[in-house]
């Protein structure tokens, strides 16, 4: 039987937890091994084992879903700003980026100007991992909110969303200097795969 052992270490010590060791897997199953903190009513639970060469922690499968939330946490967390006026929009936006990303740090703006105000108080180099904004708003419109963030000489991936999907549409929303294209409404799946091409999965 062969082992191999991944170590995970999460940012924060909290109260009432402690680091704990423990493996991974094996070529006969899987066990789960990690250096993660965790409360210390659910290390109390563990037994140690020993091998030939090797030191194993093994846990019950609650822990494993501990240790997997631990590694989770750990990833960086990434800034989106979503610019969208319309509430049901935001609000599914809203959804889905905080199940499909690790962490997620989300600003929300409801006209294309206020966008561009929360990118320029950000500095030119950009405050944002990622920014989605709809075609159609008041007081400013996606097409010139990208315009006018792309003077500032921010590089941030920009992706429009709008459901007017003529190609002389996507033309306009690329031509003002968005990344990418989707049409509305967000999905999982559309999600998924802009996030994959600016690789904030």
């Amino acid at each position: 039987m062969s082992l191999s052992v991944c170590n995970v270490s999460c940012p924060g010590r909290q109260a009432g937890s402690r680091s704990h060791r423990r493996v991974v897997r094996s070529s006969t199953g899987y066990l789960n091994a990690c250096y993660c903190r965790l409360p210390a009513g659910l290390t109390d639970k563990a037994s140690r084992l020993s091998g030939p060469g090797v030191e194993v922690w093994s846990r019950r499968r609650a822990s494993c879903k501990a240790a997997m939330a631990c590694a989770a946490a750990e990833r960086k967390a990434i800034r989106v700003l979503l610019v969208e006026d319309e509430e049901i929009h935001r609000v599914l936006a809203r959804a889905l980026l905080r199940s499909a990303v690790g962490g997620v740090e989300l600003d929300e703006a409801r006209t294309g100007a206020e966008a561009v105000r929360r990118v320029r108080d950000g500095g030119a180099a950009g405050a944002y991992d990622l920014i989605i904004t709809d075609g159609k708003m008041p007081v400013m419109d996606g097409r010139e909110a990208t315009r006018q963030i792309r003077a500032m000489g921010v590089t941030t991936p920009i992706v429009g969303l709008s459901s007017d999907t003529f190609p002389s549409d996507v033309d306009a929303f690329l031509k003002a200097g968005a990344d990418d294209f989707t049409p509305k409404p967000l999905s999982k799946e559309k999600l998924v795969r802009i996030l994959a091409k600016f690789n904030l999965a």
